[in-house]
């Protein structure tokens, strides 16, 4: 077998230099994008709560437990949420490394494979390698693909490729190849199904090929038909039918108000597609494929059906190139792009024009619209967590294998190769709660975030173990004493004691504080915590004021009874080498009034403790 393949490799022509140019610009993006689609995850820095739903159900599907999620909310299969199959196919690759960064290599590497069959799309219809390979540059430099490809990982992303080969085999007439690729295409997501008709409609009566579009026609109805209104509804617990009807509610409370309404008003669905946000989504789709699409009506006609549903929709996020939705858009509009561009050629567009119109086009668009580097968009802190990242993982690292966890949407990816895992403040049956609180209010969710985890700490079903740098871990039953490494028991006014510290030296200038309070009844105000640091006549050098754990968790929702770790930094890099003394102590955060110390603690101050004394430099 080996011998043969050799043999067929040596007949194979050298490859020339648009092969190598393309292959080139392939493995230039699948190194990029891989990168930084690693960075972010590793960073924190995003929602991944899409990540973990679909890490999921493909380490599921791997043990043969298909469609199963506990992440789901208003679903008891996935089926209910999406009828997608896609973690079927990807099932086998969990065999070799079950982890959600398998699904972001995948992702990346499908998109990027996408190039080959609209390279070859090119190919057969402009007949030119040269131009062919120009839009093979503009597809991987398209801002809207790089925006896809970096926010987390969504199974509609696998429509640019499954889309991208059936046109392929469309253009080449490959009737009979197109059939697995058009099946591909409709496994991917239920909307694919409104793609599919328009391939349809499009093979028949563009392409000519009657039987073969009706018939694609009439597999993309039933699919949709099949999805929409037999299995969603049926495994939907939030009820009303199809869950994602509720994005179309101005219209109508059913698919059947909804088709109505925009039948009988179109003067108002002409206003909501012509709005100032979706007139500037439609102008970043098409400049930077330099307006190409709009010379070729019919085929852009295939991807209207899919900017009117996603342009019609109350979530600004359907009518943004930022996120996943315009994913099935991508290959239609490049198809598109491929035969505007035939038709400037038949106007008599020089060859060398067309080639330095697309380079250019590709390279403006990318500085202007892609979050890549080098691109307007581009975020940098976003692929870089720093210290706080170590953090987190140093938490994560102290949760149990299968342990039942709830976690925030920054880190669930985390856990979600087990049984039971949530999506806080979904909380169910979790034994531990792990919050990113820097993280936790994203999407959206801010007020009913803060809510959610005031009603949490509330039901006094779970303690706070430990807390550090905005990221906090629970667990499920009655608090428990930490491991202090400096007991203290000094009360602060009447209603809070201090149960010690813990001293950690970084280097010879910087320590981490760990101050330990305890609630001792409802302490009904906000209170802030001050230290102060005293040279050895008495002059106050250095202070920090702030509320306990970072103002994240004010004095006010303290239960009774917990132990709150309350994590400082002692920064003294400016104060001279000697010796010093530490002092802690509370005031009242709007009127500034201090909390007395009892006498019997020792204090030389009536409000201020005398924590520690110190030697700078640190030893």
């Amino acid at each position: 077998m080996l011998h043969r393949a050799r043999a067929w490799l040596a007949r194979q022509p050298a490859p020339d230099r648009w092969t190598l140019l393309r292959s080139g610009a392939v493995l230039l993006y699948l190194a990029v994008f891989a990168t930084l689609s690693l960075q972010t995850w590793a960073a924190f820095t995003r929602y991944d709560a899409d990540l973990a739903i679909n890490d999921q159900l493909v380490w599921n599907a791997s043990r043969l437990r298909p469609f199963q999620s506990t992440l789901i909310g208003h679903a008891r299969i996935s089926l209910g949420d999406h009828f997608s199959f896609y973690q079927l196919l990807l099932a086998p690759l969990y065999w070799l490394w079950p982890d959600p960064r398998t699904l972001l290599l995948a992702q990346t590497a499908g998109l990027a494979l996408a190039a080959v069959p609209l390279g070859w799309i090119a190919d057969l219809r402009l007949k030119d390698r040269a131009l062919g390979s120009g839009l093979v540059v503009l597809f991987l430099a398209y801002p809207p693909l790089h925006f896809l490809n970096l926010f987390e990982y969504h199974e509609v992303a696998w429509a640019v490729p499954a889309l991208a080969f059936l046109l392929w085999a469309l253009v080449a007439r490959r009737y009979r190849l197109a059939w697995p690729f058009f099946l591909l295409s409709l496994a991917v997501k239920e909307e694919l199904a409104i793609v599919g008709a328009a391939i349809g409609l499009f093979v028949a009566l563009v392409e000519r090929q009657r039987r073969l579009g009706l018939a694609f026609l009439a597999v993309a109805v039933a699919w949709g038909v099949l999805a929409l209104a037999v299995v969603m509804p049926q495994f939907n617990e939030a009820g009303g039918g199809f869950y994602y009807l509720r994005r179309y509610s101005q219209y109508g409370s059913s698919a059947f108000e909804i088709g109505w309404y925009l039948v009988t008003h179109p003067t108002v669905v002409l206003g909501e597609l012509l709005s100032p946000a979706r007139l500037t989504y439609y102008l970043q789709l098409l400049l930077p494929l330099a307006g190409l699409p709009l010379l070729a009506p019919a085929a852009l006609a295939l991807a209207l059906p899919t900017v009117v549903y996603l342009a019609l929709g109350n979530s600004p996020a359907q009518y943004s190139i930022q996120y996943h939705y315009q994913a099935p858009l991508i290959p239609l509009l490049l198809f598109a792009t491929t035969a505007g561009l035939v038709r400037l050629r038949r106007w008599g567009l020089p060859h060398r024009f067309a080639l330095a119109g697309l380079l250019a086009t590709a390279g403006l668009g990318y500085l202007a619209l892609s979050p890549a580097p080098l691109g307007r968009a581009f975020e940098p802190e976003r692929y870089h967590g720093g210290e706080h990242a170590v953090l987190l993982e140093q938490f994560i690292s102290r949760v149990p294998p299968d342990t039942p966890i709830s976690a925030a949407r920054n880190v669930v990816s985390r856990f979600s190769r087990r049984e039971r895992v949530y999506n806080f403040p979904t909380v169910a049956d979790a034994e531990l709660v792990l919050l990113d609180y820097r993280g936790l209010f994203c999407c959206g969710f801010w007020e009913d975030d803060a809510q959610a985890l005031r009603r949490f700490v509330a039901s006094g079903q779970f303690w706070l173990v430990d807390a550090l740098d905005g990221i906090w871990l629970f667990a499920r039953g009655t608090p428990q004493p930490p491991a202090i490494r400096s007991p203290l028991a000094v009360t602060i006014g009447d209603l809070f004691q201090l149960a010690g510290y813990d001293l950690t030296v970084r280097d010879a200038s910087t320590a981490q504080l760990r101050l330990w309070w305890q609630a001792l009844r409802p302490p009904g105000e906000r209170y802030t915590v001050f230290l102060h640091v005293l040279d050895q006549q008495g002059r106050r050098v250095w202070q920090h004021d702030s509320e306990p754990l970072d103002g994240l968790f004010p004095t006010v929702e303290w239960p009774p009874g917990w132990y709150l770790p309350d994590v400082r930094r002692l920064d003294l890099g400016a104060l001279a080498a000697g010796e010093y003394r530490v002092y802690v102590g509370m005031y009242e955060w709007g009127g500034g009034d201090r909390l007395p110390i009892p006498a019997t603690h020792g204090t030389e101050f009536p409000d201020a403790y005398l924590l520690l004394s110190l030697h700078l430099p640190f030893r």
